[in-house]
């Protein structure tokens, strides 16, 4: 293919494909708009998916995102429960996870190891799993959470 247009109706005619277009159609269009493997926190947004929170559960204000191409919305606060550690501070993290064999992208916080206080990584792998951070931290023996805004916003590729 040397040129192409998008989003026509699904006729047949000219590059409106008469199959329809796909996830993956949609999502690689957003990938090239999208700096960043086209990943991001859309600036602007509801409240930008803003992590808040000094104990468990944390709570996600609302927002959208783009994860990987596939786009995220969330219009109600979503709180997420981080277990307290047996042993010393542990490093934790907020994030958008993309699945595609769930299909879907959703908010989930993850924590390393008890006492270990490293930020657990994000996963990056396209086609099964991809991860973009919204906050990382450390939550205590006593339940004390400790959080750090890491939201990188969507912007357009140069």
């Amino acid at each position: 293919m040397t040129e192409a247009s998008r989003f026509w109706n699904t006729n047949g005619i000219g590059d409106g494909a008469s199959a329809g277009f796909d996830r993956d159609a949609v999502a690689s269009w957003l990938r090239n708009i999208w700096a960043r493997g086209g990943s991001g926190v859309l600036r602007g947004v509801l409240n930008e998916l803003a992590a808040t929170g000094t104990s468990s559960p944390i709570a996600v204000n609302t927002g959208a995102a783009i994860v990987y191409g596939l786009y995220y919305w969330n219009t109600a606060s979503v709180n997420l429960t981080v277990t307290t550690p047996g042993v010393g501070t542990t490093g934790l993290r907020v994030i958008l996870r993309a699945s595609w064999s769930a299909q879907t992208v959703r908010l989930v916080a993850v924590r390393n190891t008890d006492g270990v206080a490293a930020i657990p990584s994000l996963t990056q792998t396209p086609g099964t799993t991809y991860e973009i951070s919204l906050a990382t931290g450390t939550i205590t023996t006593g339940g004390v959470i400790s959080l750090t805004d890491d939201r990188s916003y969507a912007s357009y590729s140069d």
